[in-house]
């Protein structure tokens, strides 16, 4: 994992977030807010988590050893042959090292693409539900006869800002329930439009959990 500055990161970030808008009193604030968010992590992370450069040593998946040894045989050939002026053994030869190459690049190339489609189709056949269900059974079950469910897509009911409405957020809207979400994510997944990436987020819940369930 590259170095990072976590802790500068952390105190950067609560320091912007300390004039972060905290009322919500329109359907506008909660915007506001999560662009102040947005804009103070992503700068705490420019600030303390530069971009480096990272090498890479990995051995390249579709060389192996009857290819280095055939590379050797054309390279010897190329030498024998610009002293005999034969060519035709070398240009044979380096004609089934290509050959061979081709076939070596093409069939790992193949393997890839079929393990990213298997994990696709692992993906499909699993339960949508599961992902929003999450840690509480009861939330599925509760709108599946109240709201209705249509796979992904919840209706919810108008918010009325009654005490009926909050008690039901808070039942819905929770640290633990927060935290089980933004914890589910791999750390380094490509982050979306708002430019944040889970780690991100993982790094400074313990910090903020505050802000993040104050509405």
């Amino acid at each position: 994992m590259d170095w990072k500055d976590w802790e500068s990161f952390r105190t950067n970030l609560l320091g912007c977030l300390h004039n972060m808008t905290d009322k919500i009193s329109n359907f506008t604030d909660p915007e506001i807010a999560a662009k102040q968010f947005q804009d103070a992590t992503v700068f705490a992370y420019d600030e303390n988590c530069p971009l480096t450069m990272r090498k890479n040593n990995r051995k390249i998946s579709w060389w192996n050893q009857d290819l280095a040894e055939r590379r050797k045989k054309v390279y010897r050939l190329f030498n024998v042959a610009k002293k005999s002026g034969n060519w035709t053994n070398y240009k044979r030869n380096l004609t089934d090292y290509n050959k061979v190459l081709r076939h070596a690049k093409t069939k790992s190339w193949r393997r890839h693409c079929e393990e990213i489609l298997s994990k696709d189709e692992r993906s499909a056949v699993s339960d949508p539900g599961r992902v929003i269900q999450g840690p509480f059974p009861w939330f599925r079950k509760n709108y599946e006869t109240s709201v209705g469910w249509d796979g992904l897509e919840l209706e919810f009911p108008k918010w009325k800002r009654s005490r009926e409405d909050w008690a039901a957020s808070k039942r819905v809207i929770s640290y633990e329930k927060l935290k089980w979400a933004v914890s589910s994510f791999q750390p380094y997944k490509s982050p979306g439009i708002d430019v944040i990436m889970p780690i991100m987020l993982q790094q400074v819940l313990n910090c903020l959990w505050v802000n993040f369930c104050c509405y």
